[in-house]
């Protein structure tokens, strides 16, 4: 499913990709707002063609390889995969998405002027074996869920010895509870 991505500034500026075609920039700026939040698009080249060059007339496939071999993006299995380019991101959609989710609970942490500790959230992980601290089912690092323990709501601290790894369905269950006070796991 394709997300709402910005570029950066930089992206103009970057000579390597300024060498390329101005249709092959403009198709890449599309494919990075095109791709999943794992930096992956389908490799339907008509469908791409449609949606982002529909006005233009251009050979996509000679743009693509163009791409591919600037190393802007690999094709392998009928998808296309975005590789890491300072010209558009700091970091792989997937790392940006769970970074914003980590700065989104510290910042509601210091509204409720709770005590924010800085937490490395792959250490909590590796802690919990990728399991779910509430169900024990496992997960993925990207699709995780780093929940409050004792919840900010309801006084907790955003420190490592409250967080605590959860599934989605958990933590929406869980919600501002507090576990053996008010739901059991």
């Amino acid at each position: 499913m394709p997300r709402a991505r910005t570029i950066k500034p930089g992206f103009h500026k970057n000579e390597k990709l300024g060498a390329l075609q101005p249709l092959a920039r403009i198709l890449f700026a599309g494919l990075w707002m095109d791709a999943d939040k794992s930096g992956r698009v389908d490799g339907n080249l008509d469908r791409i063609k449609r949606e982002w060059l529909p006005f233009d007339n251009c050979n996509i496939g000679a743009l693509v390889f163009d791409l591919e071999e600037s190393g802007f993006i690999r094709v392998q299995d009928g998808y296309l995969f975005l590789a890491e380019s300072d010209a558009i991101a700091q970091e792989d959609p997937a790392q940006l998405t769970l970074r914003r989710r980590i700065h989104s609970a510290a910042r509601r942490a210091r509204l409720r002027d709770a005590f924010v500790e800085h937490v490395n959230y792959q250490e909590v992980y590796d802690k919990n074996g990728g399991f779910c601290f509430y169900c024990a089912h496992s997960i993925t690092f990207a699709a995780a869920v780093f929940d409050h323990y004792i919840p900010l709501a309801r006084g907790g601290k955003h420190e490592r010895s409250n967080i605590r790894l959860s599934c989605r369905s958990c933590n929406a269950h869980k919600a501002a509870k507090v576990p053996g006070v008010d739901f059991s796991c």
